[in-house]
C-alpha cells in the first residue's frame, strides 16, 4: 500500500488546480487576471512542496516522441472538429 504522502504528492497539484478552475468561473472578470496568478502560484508551490515525491518520474525518450506525436495529432483532430461541427456553448468564461 502507498505511503500517504507519496500519494498525497501526486494528487494535491491538481486538486490545487481543479479547485482554482473552478472557482474562476464565479469570480468578477476584473479578478480574473489575479485569481490566476494564484492559481499558477499555488500550484507550482505544491508540486514544489512534494518535488520528493514527483522526483521519481523519469519518462524515457521510447515514450516521449510517441506521446508527443500523438498529442500533436490529437491537438489538429480537436481543432479540425471544432470548426466543423457545430454544437451548443453552454455557460462562458470570464476569462480571456
Amino acid at each position: 500500500m502507498p505511503d500517504r504522502n507519496t500519494t498525497l504528492g501526486y494528487w494535491l497539484p491538481i486538486f490545487v488546480f481543479g479547485v482554482f478552475t473552478t472557482v474562476e468561473g464565479y469570480v468578477a472578470p476584473t479578478l480574473y487576471p489575479w485569481v490566476y496568478v494564484a492559481k499558477v502560484a499555488s500550484v507550482a508551490i505544491a508540486l514544489v512542496a512534494n518535488r520528493h515525491t514527483l522526483r521519481i518520474i523519469r519518462p524515457s525518450l521510447g515514450v516521449v516522441w510517441p506521446a508527443l506525436a500523438a498529442g500533436v495529432v490529437v491537438f489538429a483532430q480537436w481543432i479540425v472538429l471544432d470548426r466543423w461541427i457545430p454544437y451548443p456553448h453552454l455557460g462562458s468564461r470570464v476569462g480571456f
